[in-house]
């Protein structure tokens, strides 16, 4: 049944497919929720805040690798289908520029602003304006975030199935 390696039915696309969508799972599953952590965080201070920062940090590490591989796999999922799947597709493209988007805000807004409200956490009480200006600035990034990856979620599932509007 999978003697093929590429195309849509060979072990080779299905394992890279695979290993996207689990890295899709992990990864954003693991740091979809850190908000309602983050929140949490927000009205404490000293060490109930650092208690609740540590495993948010350490979560945070570890689905960052994962957000990282998502697309690894997904053109090697690509690469493997035997050009039933192209860069040339609307949806991919546009996927794939959505996730540098999405890495962008990551990396430049949303954990510059994490790392600097860790330590005032510990310092300064909640509501107090520094704070404020930075839970504001991390609640505005991850909304977008959230947004980007809904329609990144969209493209996936109904580009496929939609490419013969485009064509």
């Amino acid at each position: 049944m999978l003697a093929t390696t590429t195309g849509l039915t060979g072990w080779a696309y299905l394992t890279a497919l695979t290993l996207h969508l689990i890295c899709v799972i992990v990864g954003f599953g693991g740091v979809i929720l850190n908000g309602i952590w983050g929140k949490a965080q927000s009205r404490l201070t000293g060490e109930a805040a650092a208690a609740v920062g540590k495993p948010l940090e350490l979560v945070s590490k570890i689905a960052e690798m994962f957000i990282l591989a998502v697309p690894v796999f997904g053109i090697a999922a690509l690469l493997l289908s035997d050009k039933v799947y192209t860069f040339k597709e609307p949806w991919v493209s546009a996927s794939l520029g959505l996730y540098l988007v999405g890495l962008a805000i990551s990396f430049g807004v949303l954990q510059p602003a994490a790392r600097r409200l860790g330590p005032l956490t510990a310092t300064q009480p909640a509501g107090a304006p520094d704070r404020v200006s930075l839970e504001k600035r991390i609640a505005a990034s991850s909304g977008m975030l959230h947004l980007i990856l809904l329609l990144v979620v969209l493209l996936m599932v109904f580009g496929p199935t939609t490419s013969w509007l485009v064509a």
